[in-house]
């Protein structure tokens, strides 16, 4: 699994298209999709703890009583993230339906596994280069930020066959809006009772 992994890696860096293709071509055993859903889960837990810390210690602003508590307590991102997708893969399922997606439960949850694993390791390598090249970070993270929009709009137009990227794009932008929306909603109302 390591292998497949690493060579779809590597074929997403030239071609996301023939990459997505290829890995859910191959199919995946339930153990295989609940490690890569679990791995899913711990990715974005590690990836939010990341740029907690990075963002607190870099702005030297004193953070909202919330992320405090969340820096603290990374178990509370675990559930968070796994309470979002939960729900949010169902959800993002029947959407794609309304639009003739093709795409199953377990190539949502693959396919959006594998898309976390990159998103960590574009943070790997910014946080790296913030270390050794803090001039040319900002430009990287711009650079990784489009890159990683474009695979995430060929993750979902491959894997449910639509075969129009800008409106997948476009899709992508006002779902992000919307998202950003509602769970600035929940942190405020969470953060009133911390």
């Amino acid at each position: 699994m390591l292998q497949f992994l690493t060579s779809t890696l590597q074929d997403c860096i030239c071609d996301p298209r023939e990459a997505v293709a290829r890995f859910v071509a191959r199919g995946l055993s339930e153990g295989d999709l609940i490690l890569l859903g679990a791995t899913m889960v711990l990715l974005s837990t590690l990836t939010t703890q990341t740029a907690l810390l990075i963002g607190s210690n870099s702005l030297g602003a004193r953070p909202d009583t919330f992320v405090v508590l969340l820096e603290r307590n990374p178990l509370m991102w675990l559930a968070f993230y796994l309470t979002i997708y939960a729900i949010s893969i169902p959800i993002a399922r029947r959407i794609s339906a309304l639009f003739g997606g093709t795409a199953t439960a377990y190539q949502t949850v693959a396919a959006l596994s594998f898309f976390q694993v990159l998103v960590f390791l574009t943070n790997v390598a910014e946080s790296v280069l913030l270390v050794l090249l803090p001039p040319f970070a900002a430009l990287a993270a711009l650079i990784a930020m489009g890159w990683l929009f474009y695979v995430l709009a060929t993750f979902i137009d491959t894997l449910n066959g639509f075969d129009n990227l800008v409106g997948v794009a476009m899709g992508i932008i006002i779902t992000g809006v919307a998202c950003a929306f509602a769970v600035t909603l929940i942190l405020t109302f969470l953060s009133t009772f911390v």
